[in-house]
């Protein structure tokens, strides 16, 4: 079934918000495979009325990809679970980085902070409240992991930041890295921010985690409306959804030409813009 609209989507499936929940395959009446779209008047370019979203038709490729996921589907559908390290042992984390280190492949990280979930990854500025709750991380290999930040967790976490290694996190440019910053923990390696990537790729379209998992990650169930009931689960979805985003990022990006010029111009100029940022310039 393919719902158009969010209200056909809410009817049929109880999920709410469309820009957070289309293109996930989710189950609709009788378990049947269900996937959101957006509703074809809404992509209409029309401008005798107030909208949210600044000329509406240019989500219409999005809608496409939605409606091209549908056709692939079959019957039966068997749903994927997701099972991740929540709140382990730090004996249990320090084999994770143990392990993430020796692996060598990059590592999403998503930090957690007080009122960042009532707000859109790419809304998010770096605020007043700069208190860290919690950390996760994802490895391709290794299962998804969230743990709260607090001694002995905070050591094992920046033991893995600073190591060296690939890190990669969505919005981590300008929310993500100056908050660890301040906590002391300082980045060594390379680092990408996947809603920049994202951005570089599909520049007409949202930057939010969300949406992007609603093309890289649509095997999976939406998550954002867990925050407050389920928030090690949430955060470690957060960094596999993230995971899922980059590796599919990256691979549309190398197969339209378009890597080279995305790590020039975005993950070498970073550092620059920040140091310039520091320094003064806006």
């Amino acid at each position: 079934i393919v719902a158009l609209g969010g209200e056909a989507l809410h009817i049929l499936t109880g999920y709410e918000g469309i820009f957070k929940s289309r293109g996930f395959i989710v189950d609709g009446p009788n378990r049947i495979p269900t996937i959101g779209t957006f509703h074809p008047a809404y992509l209409m370019p029309r401008y005798d009325r107030p909208t949210s979203v600044k000329d509406p038709w240019r989500l219409t490729g999005a809608a496409i990809l939605d409606i091209k996921a549908a056709l692939s589907i079959r019957t039966p559908y068997v749903r994927e679970v997701p099972s991740y390290l929540e709140d382990p042992l730090p004996a249990v984390v320090a084999e994770w980085v143990d392990k993430a280190i020796a692996e060598g492949s990059p590592v999403m990280f998503d930090i957690e902070t007080p009122g960042k979930a009532h707000v859109s990854e790419d809304d998010i500025q770096f605020g007043a409240d700069r208190r860290i709750t919690r950390i996760g991380f994802a490895q391709r290999g290794q299962r998804s992991i969230s743990f709260p930040w607090e001694v002995p967790y905070i050591g094992l976490a920046g033991r893995l930041l600073e190591s060296g290694i690939t890190l990669v996190g969505w919005n981590s440019y300008g929310f993500d890295e100056p908050i660890l910053n301040e906590h002391g923990v300082h980045f060594t390696g390379k680092h990408h921010d996947a809603m920049w990537m994202w951005h570089f790729l599909q520049s007409d379209l949202p930057r939010g985690l969300a949406f992007a998992s609603g093309v890289y990650a649509r095997t999976l169930l939406p998550w954002k409306h867990l925050s407050m009931a389920a928030p090690a689960f949430y955060n470690a979805q957060d960094a596999e959804v993230t995971l899922r985003c980059y590796e599919g990022i990256e691979r549309d990006l190398r197969a339209c030409g378009q890597w080279e010029s995305y790590e020039k111009h975005v993950v070498q100029l970073w550092p620059i813009l920040r140091r310039a940022g520091e320094t003064g310039l806006l």
